[in-house]
């Protein structure tokens, strides 16, 4: 005597952390003949999203990296991190703002404060106060 069924078994699994969120729908359809498995078919779907913020790092004066911490989703690792990136200071810049600063009055022979707003240009950086 030859039996013959079929089963099909309809599944779902939804993941949410602080990483994103995802959810797969599937079914697996299989066929069974003398408690022997005949067939099988798989069907699966997943939808969602995965958001990370990248973070950087200064290396150096003017070096800098990109990276993303390690997270898991899913059983998933995800982790990154970018090329280092050398940033050069600016040159040949405008500046304009307000200053602060001391005088020497040469009729009175003392120092005054004086305020106002100025404008620099820097041809060449002398000192990186940072």
């Amino acid at each position: 005597m030859v039996r013959c069924f079929n089963d099909r078994f309809e599944f779902t699994d939804k993941q949410v952390n602080r990483v994103g969120q995802y959810e797969t729908k599937g079914q697996v359809l299989v066929a069974w003949k003398d408690d022997y498995l005949a067939t099988k078919k798989v069907n699966v779907n997943t939808i969602g999203e995965i958001n990370l913020k990248p973070k950087i790092k200064k290396l150096d004066k003017d070096k800098f990296v990109s990276y993303i911490d390690e997270s898991y989703l899913g059983g998933i690792t995800i982790r990154g991190r970018g090329d280092v990136q050398k940033i050069e200071p600016p040159r040949n810049q405008f500046s304009v703002g307000p200053f602060i600063g001391v005088a020497y009055n040469n009729t009175t022979g003392m120092t005054e404060p004086v305020i106002g707003i100025g404008v620099t240009y820097n041809l060449l950086k002398i000192w990186d106060w940072r």
